[in-house]
C-alpha cells in the first residue's frame, strides 16, 4: 500500500517537475526573444510621411515628387530638406530595440508612447500604411564605466522609448531620431540661401536703393574693389560666407511686389549661372532675404545676422574701413 502512494506520489511529482519545465523554458524564451527591428518598411517605396506630436496642434504632412520632398505649410506645399527627411526615413528604418520595458498599456503613460504623449509618424506608399511608430519619451544614460579623469567629461547615451503603434509592448532604442525630428513644418523646409565654392567666385556686384553700387573682382588671384586693391583678408573672408549660408526664420506668405527692394547682390562664379541676393524692407526694423537659389522661400535678416553679413558696404573692404 505504501509502494503504490510512494508511487504515485513520485508520478505526480514527475508530472509536476516537467510542466513546470516546458513552462519555464516558454517564459524564458518569450521574454529573451523581442522584434530585430521597430518597423519593417522599404524606403524606397514611401511617398508620404506624417508626423503627429504633442507640441504641434495639427500634423505635419510631407510628400514626395518627382524625386524631391516637399514638406505642407498652411495650404500649400514648400520644397523640403530633401537630406533631413532622408535622414529620418533612414534612421527609423534602422531603429533596433534593445530591450522590451513594457508589455502592458498600463505603462504607456509612463514612457510617453500614447496618442496624446508621444510623437506619432507614419510613413506611406500613397493611402497605405507600411510602417507606423509612436516615439516616446527620451532618456539619458550615463556609461556605467566612469572616466579615471575627472576632467573628463562622459558621453551620455541617448535613449528613446518606442512603441509600434499596433503593439503593446514597449522598447528601449537609440533616441538621437527624435532629438532632431523637428515639432513644425518649418524644420522641415529647405533653408538653403547659398552653398557655392570660393574659389570659382570671380566677381560680387552691390547694389543699393539711392545710386550706390560697386564691384569686387578677382583679377590674378587679386581682389579688387572698382579696379582697386582691397585687404585681402577681409575680401576673403567675405567670400567664404557664400560657402555654407542658410536662413533661419522663414517670412510666409510674403509678396515682393508689395515691398520696397534695398539691395541686390550678384555673385558670379566660373562656368555657372549667377547667384543673386536680394533684400527687401518691411519696416525700419526688419529686413528680407531672398535667393534665387531657393525661389520660393524668404528669410528674416535678422536672426544670425543674415542681412549683415552679405549686404555690407563699401567701405567694408576698403583698407582701413570698418
Amino acid at each position: 500500500m505504501l509502494n503504490k502512494s510512494s508511487s504515485k506520489v513520485l508520478w505526480i511529482v514527475l508530472i509536476v517537475l516537467v510542466a513546470l519545465f516546458f513552462i519555464l523554458r516558454y517564459t524564458d524564451r518569450s521574454e529573451r526573444t523581442i522584434r530585430k527591428e521597430l518597423v519593417s518598411v522599404d524606403t524606397a517605396q514611401i511617398d508620404n510621411i506624417t508626423i503627429k506630436s504633442p507640441k504641434n496642434n495639427g500634423t505635419i504632412q510631407i510628400r514626395k515628387k518627382n524625386d524631391n520632398w516637399q514638406v505642407k505649410e498652411g495650404d500649400r506645399y514648400y520644397n523640403a530638406d530633401n537630406r533631413k527627411v532622408r535622414g529620418i526615413l533612414s534612421q527609423i528604418s534602422e531603429l533596433k530595440p534593445q530591450s522590451v520595458v513594457a508589455k502592458s498599456s498600463r505603462q504607456w503613460d509612463k514612457y510617453q508612447v500614447t496618442d496624446s504623449l508621444g510623437t506619432r509618424i507614419q510613413f506611406k506608399k500613397g493611402e497605405e500604411t507600411k510602417a507606423d511608430l509612436i516615439l516616446g519619451r527620451i532618456n539619458f544614460k550615463v556609461p556605467k564605466t566612469q572616466s579615471q579623469n575627472p576632467y573628463m567629461r562622459q558621453q551620455q547615451e541617448i535613449l528613446m522609448y518606442a512603441r509600434p503603434y499596433h503593439d503593446k509592448s514597449v522598447y528601449v532604442t537609440d533616441g538621437m531620431v527624435k532629438l532632431g525630428l523637428g515639432n513644425k513644418p518649418d524644420d522641415f523646409r529647405e533653408k538653403l540661401l547659398c552653398r557655392l565654392k570660393p574659389d570659382q567666385i570671380n566677381a560680387v556686384t552691390f547694389v543699393y536703393t539711392g545710386g550706390s553700387s560697386f564691384t569686387l573682382k578677382k583679377e590674378d588671384n587679386k581682389w579688387l574693389l572698382d579696379g582697386q586693391p582691397v585687404d585681402s583678408a577681409t575680401a576673403a573672408k567675405y567670400i567664404h560666407n557664400f560657402s555654407y549660408a542658410n536662413g533661419s526664420k522663414f517670412i510666409n506668405n510674403f509678396d515682393p511686389g508689395s515691398h520696397s527692394v534695398t539691395g541686390k547682390i550678384t555673385v558670379e562664379q566660373n562656368g555657372k549661372e549667377p547667384v543673386v541676393l536680394t533684400s527687401y524692407r518691411i519696416d525700419s526694423t526688419k529686413t528680407v532675404v531672398h535667393s534665387s537659389l531657393n525661389k520660393e522661400s524668404y528669410f528674416d535678416g535678422h536672426p544670425g545676422k543674415l542681412f549683415e553679413k552679405f549686404f555690407v558696404r563699401k567701405n567694408t573692404f576698403e583698407k582701413g574701413g570698418s
